[in-house]
């Protein structure tokens, strides 16, 4: 293999781990906030999703106290 090859390589596995970082923390926030697949794909709609699952169990705590 010559030294481009041994890059490109290098590059592939650096790219493949990233992928599965990213693939782990979404699992792991859907896991943490109850959440069984994310509606959209853009970054407003994912973030709208995470926010309402953040502050969905709120309301029942303030009727319990208020």
């Amino acid at each position: 293999m010559n030294r481009k090859g041994r890059r490109l390589f290098h590059l592939f596995v650096i790219l493949y781990k990233s992928k599965w970082q990213i693939e782990i923390f979404f699992q792991e926030i859907k896991q943490l906030l109850h959440i069984k697949s994310f509606i959209g794909t853009s970054k407003n709609s994912v973030m709208i999703q995470l926010w309402t699952a953040k502050i969905h169990p709120y309301p029942k705590s303030i009727k319990k106290y208020g």
